[in-house]
């Protein structure tokens, strides 16, 4: 899903979405990162889960260290993934 233009990502928008596959931000021309609500925003329902261990995140490669330093997207570091 190429979302590059997304500013905010809510605390359930892709819970039990078990067939996430790749969220894709390498588009992205603006240097602000999307504020993520909670990890659950990523998670089964009623679990500690991620809904998928083999999703990606793209990001540009110039904003992984400012991305991992944003609230919450430390906690989804295995899954970023630089382009």
């Amino acid at each position: 899903m190429d979302i590059p233009y997304v500013r905010y990502i809510g605390k359930n928008v892709f819970t039990d979405c078990l067939n996430l596959k790749v969220l894709d931000f390498s588009k992205k021309t603006d240097t602000d990162i999307p504020v993520l609500a909670s990890l659950t925003a990523f998670m089964k329902s009623n679990s500690l889960e991620f809904v998928n261990e083999t999703f990606k995140i793209k990001i540009p490669k110039n904003l992984y260290s400012k991305w991992l330093m944003a609230p919450n997207w430390e906690g989804l570091k295995k899954f970023l993934v630089e382009v």
